[in-house]
């Protein structure tokens, strides 16, 4: 019997949970089990690895399973995936058997013919295979890592900074208005957030094309055009209001004699005169709207009062002033806001144009070819071909596709993919997707999800003669397949998240409630015993509550018998993941977050990369000292300090840390210089790391340092590589791990988890583009000269210009995504979901309110409308009719009697066994949580850190200290070290760090009144002593009348006190000295 949809597009249209990986991995396998290589002919399209590595292992798997029937008898594949294929081929049982196992060993024995891969795996095979036809350089190479591309780019660009005036001038403005804003003067990161995904973004390569002859300089007549019209539009207005102010000045008139007083007409048109901020009247005010019928005092006034019979004579002239005034905000508000919005990123598009050039040229020398290029030079190439040229072979080898998660494509993607897609179609064969247009929440990577609920219909983008062929061709093969069982969660989630998001559409803009017209999944009846709780914050009240409601649901899911592991807690930020990390980790819980297995927190990678660095640096002391420190706990002959002392850097001729290990690891060798980096690192890992202690992290290295070197053999620029890889390079998670996971709800897509925790933190909306290129309107066009789009910063002030309907799209666009990213969130349990939730605002003025967007409000919106949502204590529980399970033995010991190990993954950590008690440490965590110490706090951690030097040879061993207790980041360290330098090597204290003198550091001095007094530092000599006390913030008499005490003290036992010095510790640069 032939399959139905033979010779057709077949949509699945599938909710979270409804079991899409297993309709396509079926109809895969009906696909491929036809002939012993149809395997050969099906390409399968993903967009992650680990997307593409799951269908492969469930084909194999499957097939396996249908080869060997009498070992699996009761698997999926047996049970659901054999009568289908049974049906639909019209085999027997001896038939499928067999055709099973042919298929497996033709798959086993070309594996690299199993075409299941990720889009850019796909495009990347094509690049290769039609480089000379695209006019691409022989022996390129094709690169996905745009940030370090423009990142060098920047550099680049900041480099010509002195050099350049034009580009001086542009980065002096740049880093002004950064620093006008609040924002961080380090524009090098600046920078790169801004240009972060735009310059390879699809919907920008009309803008950079049109910009690539412009120079700095014709930004700069841009910018002398904006402002010249800006003064012009202020001073139009400001003249007009002073008209409406001199008139009531001359008259005697202030606020108090109009209506509303502070709120009147004459306040807010006296602000249009006083600068930028309120420079236009509010045409929507009611009292302007009043003042514009003749209304300017109170309808009760004293008719009979002096200054009111003023105001209704002067009425007529006035409403002729604040008319003209209205006309001219109609005219000029909109050219005004626009020119600011411009003005904002003007300075970023010049240097983004600069940056494109220096890219460009980057890409030239290093014969680089990025894949997002390339997909642009396919777009065009698909836009005038019926056939492209670059899908002839590919399309005749090809017979049928499959392309997952369609929701998260991109226009230029489909676009690419279409004729493809036709291709199978008009031969007879077949083309599959699959999606779900509730859980895309990737626009911000192009995602377009309106492609997928729009089906069959294209885009209104693709208008090309040969898009319009292929239109008629999608929508006479469409066939399109809901699939509505939920196979994931239990009954109460499935019903309750029916009834949340049949409520939640209301608040969804018409134009995108498409997706969720097939929302509502069925369930089995006897598939039920789960639990959802819903919990308000009260309004007003600390985070501390909220973090508690956390702690509690962690609680009551270990007394229903959960593990650890079996937790997950989603969220939207990674601060906010490592603010609840922190929290939970002083309560002694375990979690796994994603930034806690970096390999940079591994002491052995640390060790490893220490050893590297000093084999290149020779006088590298930090890095020294740490491999020291490092080997003295393997080795206990070693003492990290008296050998450090030994090494003396200043006199040695070679290597002096490499002399050293030598004479105690034979086996390191000498001719570690010609060894490449990868041999190199192997090489220390076995000599310095016992077998049964080389961990994942140390694997991972190797693989991170593999990577480098296929693209670069030069082992000295590596550490710059790594200072960009290593906030990304880590571990994958184990599934063994009984802890806590911590994942962004992104990053959690796809997963289920048995108990979920959401916590939602009340936060404003927010427009999830916050800028936009868009086209110049006409109002300003004659501004911009031959630039056509421009980036504008999508706010609500857009709303009184012609880009209003762009907000408007992009705010509703938002405000989906908002939703999407809450569908995800709540669909990833299977037993047990909490939501937590902070209210905005007393519930009787939120009510009744307008929906703005927010997740943490449209929770609060819907739930508190459910029947059995309890006002009096703020939650909606809906609890399974059977009780819940016994908690495991291992779980009631653990919930009475905690005795959870954590485990600092940065100092401790031991990966042949870390499964069993990996979690983070609160200090490493604690600093997590504050990224920007304060200027104090620093001065006092450097204050502690002096505590410990008595000469400053012990300077990097007590920063080392602090590194390892988790007080200081590495990313810190470096900093932390340049300041002690400065204070212990300063010409006027540096005598006072050297040997030959006691030194008592914070030692206490008992009077005989029984008060106890503690300098910081006393330098004793025979019959002489010198005081050093440091300081942090300003100068204070009290500091100086603090240490002159400490010095009557000394002298009263007998010390000649020769000097009395205050050290204030600077944020930055040298100490300041004081002498008293």
């Amino acid at each position: 019997m032939g399959n139905p949809h033979s010779g057709e597009m077949l949509v699945f249209k599938a909710s979270a949970g409804a079991g899409k990986t297993f309709a396509l991995v079926r109809e895969y396998l009906y696909l491929a089990l036809r002939e012993r290589n149809a395997f050969r002919h099906i390409l399968a399209i993903t967009f992650t690895n680990k997307a593409a590595n799951e269908m492969k292992e469930r084909i194999i798997g499957n097939l396996r399973e249908l080869s060997q029937q009498d070992q699996y008898p009761e698997t999926a594949a047996n049970s659901y995936i054999r009568p289908w294929l049974m049906e639909q081929l019209g085999w027997d049982e001896e038939r499928l058997n067999r055709q099973a196992q042919n298929t497996l060993s033709a798959i086993l024995h070309h594996y690299s013919d199993l075409a299941v891969m990720t889009i850019d795996s796909f495009m990347q095979r094509i690049l290769k295979s039609f480089a000379s036809d695209l006019n691409i350089p022989i022996n390129f190479d094709t690169d996905t890592d745009t940030e370090s591309l423009y990142r060098e780019a920047v550099e680049l660009l900041i480099s010509r900074a002195g050099q350049d005036r034009t580009i001086t001038t542009i980065l002096e403005k740049y880093l002004a208005q950064h620093i006008d804003s609040d924002k961080a003067w380090d524009i090098s990161s600046s920078l790169l957030h801004f240009f972060s995904g735009r310059l390879h973004s699809d919907e920008n390569t009309a803008l950079f094309t049109s910009m690539e002859t412009f120079s700095p300089e014709d930004f700069q007549q841009i910018e002398a055009r904006c402002h010249k019209r800006a003064k012009f539009i202020e001073a139009t207005i400001k003249e007009t209001a002073n008209r409406f102010v001199a008139l009531c000045h001359e008259h005697l008139l202030s606020e108090e004699d109009f209506l509303d007083k502070k709120r009147s007409v004459y306040t807010q048109i006296k602000k249009c005169t006083q600068g930028k901020k309120e420079l236009f009247i509010r045409p929507d005010n009611k009292n302007i709207r009043k003042a514009l019928e003749g209304q300017f005092t109170s309808k009760r006034a004293n008719k009979g009062g002096e200054k009111n019979d003023i105001v209704e004579h002067l009425a007529p002239e006035l409403t002729r002033i604040l008319t003209h005034l209205m006309e001219l905000t109609e005219e000029l508000q909109p050219q005004y806001l626009l020119i600011q919005s411009i003005l904002k990123n003007l300075y970023p598009l010049s240097l983004l144009n600069e940056i494109n050039k220096i890219a460009r040229q980057i890409k030239q020398e290093k014969r680089l070819v990025y894949l997002s290029d390339f997909n642009r030079e396919i777009s065009r190439v698909v836009q005038h071909e019926a056939v492209p040229f670059i899908y002839e072979r590919v399309g005749e080898w090809y017979h049928h596709l499959i392309i997952d998660e369609f929701q998260d494509t991109s226009l230029l993607q489909w676009h690419n993919l279409l004729p493809l897609v036709e291709n199978t179609l008009s031969s007879g064969k077949k083309s599959i997707i699959a999606g779900d247009a509730k859980q895309a929440i990737y626009r911000w990577r192009s995602g377009n999800a309106k492609q997928f609920s729009d089906l069959p219909a294209l885009p209104p983008e693709f208008n090309t003669p040969f898009d319009r062929e292929r239109a008629q061709t999608i929508r006479r093969t469409y066939n399109e397949s809901h699939l509505k069982n939920n196979y994931r969660s239990k009954k109460e989630i499935i019903t309750f998240n029916n009834w949340f998001f049949e409520e939640a559409r209301r608040y969804i803009p018409p134009a995108h409630q498409k997706s969720y017209e097939h929302h509502q999944q069925c369930y089995n009846e006897e598939n039920a015993g789960g639990a959802v709780k819903v919990q308000f914050t009260s309004f007003g009240k600390e985070d501390r509550e909220f973090y508690t409601q956390i702690e509690e649901a962690i609680k009551e899911a270990l007394e229903e018998g959960r593990q650890y592991r079996e937790m997950a807690i989603l969220v939207r930020e990674n601060a906010f993941a490592a603010a609840i990390a922190a929290t939970l980790t002083e309560a002694n819980l375990p979690v796994i977050t994603a930034d806690s297995l970096l390999l940079k927190d591994s002491q052995k990678v640390q060790f490893i990369l220490s050893l590297i660095r000093c084999s290149m640096e020779p006088q590298n002391r930090v890095d020294a000292l740490n491999v020291l420190f490092f080997l003295s706990e393997q080795n206990q002959t070693l003492n990290p300090v008296t050998d450090f002392k030994r090494l003396h850097f200043s006199r040695a001729t070679t290597n002096p840390l490499w002399r050293f290990l030598q004479g105690h690891y034979p086996a390191l060798g000498s001719d570690l210089e010609r060894m490449t980096l990868y041999d190199l690192t192997e090489h220390l890992i076995s000599t310095f790391i016992p077998p049964g202690e080389r961990d994942a992290y140390l694997r991972y290295l190797l693989n991170e340092i593999f990577n480098f070197a296929k693209q670069n053999n030069h082992k000295e620029q590596f550490f710059t590589h790594w200072e960009n890889r290593s906030s990304k390079a880590s571990l994958e998670t184990s599934e063994g791990i009984d802890a806590i996971t911590i994942s962004s709800i992104h990053k959690a897509k796809g997963l289920e988890y048995p108990v979920v925790i959401l916590p939602l933190a009340q936060s404003r909306f927010r427009i999830s583009n916050e800028k936009k290129i868009c086209p110049v309107p006409e109002i300003i066009r004659d501004l911009t000269g031959e630039v056509s789009h421009f980036y504008f910063n999508l706010e609500k002030a857009l709303e009184n210009t012609p880009l209003n309907e762009v907000y408007q799209e992009e705010r509703e666009l938002s405000i989906t995504d908002n939703i999407n990213i809450l569908y995800v969130a709540m669909t990833r349990a299977s037993q047990s979901l909490y939501l937590l939730c902070q209210m905005s605002a007393p519930p009787k003025k939120t009510a009744g309110g307008a929906f703005k967007g927010g997740i943490s409000e449209l929770v609060e919106k819907v739930c508190t409308t459910h029947e059995a949502y309890d006002e009096t204590q703020q939650q909606l529980l809906i609890l399974p009719e059977s009780p819940p399970r016994k908690p495991h033995p291992q779980q009631e010991t653990a919930s009475t009697a905690p005795s959870i190990r954590i485990l600092d993954t940065q100092n401790r950590i031991a990966c042949n066994n870390w499964h069993h008690a990996i979690a983070l440490s609160s200090p490493t965590l604690g600093r997590a949580v504050e990224e920007r110490r304060s200027a104090r706090d620093t001065g006092l951690l450097i204050h502690r850190i002096l505590s410990r030097i008595t000469v400053s040879e012990e300077l990097f061993s007590a920063v080392l200290q602090e590194v390892n207790s988790g007080n200081i980041l590495p990313k810190e360290r470096e900093a932390i070290t340049k300041q002690i330098i400065q204070i212990v090597t300063h010409p006027e204290l540096a005598p006072f760090y050297q040997e030959g003198c006691t030194i008592l550091n914070e030692r206490e001095i008992l009077t005989p009144e029984g008060k106890t007094y503690r300098p910081d530092r006393v330098v004793l000599s025979p019959k002489r002593a010198v005081i050093i006390d440091y300081k942090t913030g300003e100068e204070k008499p009290s500091h100086k009348a603090q240490i002159n005490e400490y010095g009557d003290l000394l002298h009263a036992i007998g010390y000649e006190v020769t000097k009395k010095i205050l050290v204030y510790i600077q944020p930055a640069g040298n100490p300041k000295i004081l002498y008293s």
